[in-house]
């Protein structure tokens, strides 16, 4: 099946991926902050 296994080993995939990762921590620790910034 073609993509099925160069979805793994394309480098624009995974770089979306990583991106994605990325964001979502980003976003968890501005939240993190912004909660502790309310608290206080």
């Amino acid at each position: 099946i073609p993509g099925g296994n160069t979805y793994g080993n394309d480098p624009i995939s995974r770089a979306g991926i990583n991106t994605l990762v990325l964001s979502l921590i980003w976003a968890s620790l501005a939240y993190i902050l912004i909660g502790s910034n309310m608290v206080m």
